[in-house]
């Protein structure tokens, strides 16, 4: 099955699973989008779960569909911060791009 017919089927949410200090950790992802031929997963760096990733990049992912179908990918996490992949979810999720309005001093 394609990513694209993944993300159709399994709208959301999607659940990432991660590991802290050999201990299991759960979360909704907020973003995950298929660019290229990839399927990528949103964490801000000021997360846990992407410094849980940095220290150890197996993941896995799991989501349910309507029918009541469960989805489990297990992977490893590749970090890609690249113009075009950071376009794609802007894109996608306009308000997680970053601010760009400028702050005079008072005076």
């Amino acid at each position: 099955m394609s990513i694209q017919k993944i993300l159709e089927q399994f709208g959301g949410p999607f659940f990432l699973a991660t590991v802290e200090q050999g201990e299991p950790r759960v979360r909704p992802l907020g973003l995950i989008l298929e660019y290229e031929g990839r399927l990528y997963l949103g964490l801000g760096s000021q997360k846990a779960g992407y410094r849980q990733l940095l220290e150890q990049p197996a993941l896995e992912i799991s989501a349910v569909d309507a029918n009541k179908n469960w989805l489990r990918i297990r992977g490893e996490a590749v970090f890609d911060d690249s113009p075009a992949v950071l376009a794609a979810v802007y894109e996608k999720c306009p308000t997680w791009r970053p601010s760009t309005a400028l702050r005079t001093a008072p005076g």
